[in-house]
């Protein structure tokens, strides 16, 4: 997912604020489609994204998806123009070290609040293996929500 020329397409250059693997998840799940051996489908595709995202591997870029988050349920992979990040080996797991580069990569630490008063965010609605093109939601950045 790293490599420069068959890999994800990171923000270059890096931008202020988010990790330094920053992508969408719309753009994950196109080349989850394209690369992955056996997933052909935006449902497979988010499927697997998810499960990135369940095992600590990816994060949203806010930090708020930390894999010990005090959540009830597992935070939801969220498709479209989100904004999530690989989190670096030296991040995962919970000792004083990981926590460090956790919070390097991802300088929101899990602030929502603060990431939605900086960044805008799109989600496409998908449903029943079609987009629902009448509706757009709009989440975070600071100014009028519409």
């Amino acid at each position: 997912m790293r490599d420069p020329a068959s890999g994800l397409p990171f923000f270059t250059p890096r931008a202020k604020g988010l990790p330094e693997y920053a992508f969408l998840s719309y753009d994950a799940v196109d080349w989850i489609k394209r690369n992955v051996q056996g997933v052909g489908s935006t449902e497979e595709a988010l499927k697997l994204l998810q499960s990135l995202v369940d095992s600590g591997l990816v994060c949203h870029a806010s930090g708020s998806n930390r894999k010990n988050r005090r959540a009830s349920s597992p935070p939801q992979v969220r498709y479209g123009y989100f904004i999530y990040g690989l989190v670096s080996p030296e991040a995962q797991g919970d000792k004083k070290a990981a926590r460090a580069a956790f919070a390097q990569d991802f300088p929101y630490s899990g602030d929502e609040e603060s990431f939605d008063d900086d960044w805008i965010q799109v989600r496409n609605m998908w449903q029943c293996g079609k987009f629902q093109q009448s509706t757009v939601f709009i989440e975070g950045g600071a100014g009028p929500q519409f």
